[in-house]
């Protein structure tokens, strides 16, 4: 697993009652990157993606696999 996507995650598991917008703060104020795909498309913020309409269900679904990941024994 990629150490960016584990601190995504453990990130997650640490904060369960967080939004997924209170989450992308923590994100950004952790340095978690966003996704390589979202940078190409200019997005360097976990705040930014969530401010756009464009991204802000990437966002929700990603958290919410994060989630279901953890959940699972």
């Amino acid at each position: 697993m990629d150490e960016e996507v584990a601190k995504r995650r453990d990130i997650v598991r640490s904060n369960p009652n967080l939004s997924a917008k209170e989450l992308c703060e923590l994100f950004d104020h952790c340095q978690v990157p966003v996704p390589r795909r979202w940078k190409d498309a200019g997005i360097e913020w976990w705040t930014k993606a969530y401010h756009q309409r464009r991204f802000r269900n990437r966002v929700q679904n990603l958290i919410s696999k994060d989630r279901t990941r953890e959940m699972k024994p």
